[in-house]
């Protein structure tokens, strides 16, 4: 049971100083963005995905899209 409420708490922290900041801040995507654009825009939030930080070349990474069909 001690554990049961020291996850609770954990989990209670982390929706009150990531989550809830995130969500008031209403952040839009756009699902033709990479994932690797999206992604960025939750900083602390979602999981490391090993790679996804490095830059790729060809990328336009304010709208994520190749450069080369704009």
């Amino acid at each position: 049971m001690k554990r049961r409420i020291q996850v609770f708490t954990i989990l209670a922290d982390r929706r009150r100083e990531v989550v809830l900041p995130l969500a008031r801040q209403r952040i839009e995507l756009d699902l033709d963005d990479s994932v690797k654009v999206n992604y960025l825009k939750f900083p602390g939030f979602l999981a490391k995905i090993p790679g996804l930080e490095k830059k790729e070349e060809g990328v336009n990474h304010h709208h994520g899209k190749n450069r080369s069909t704009h």
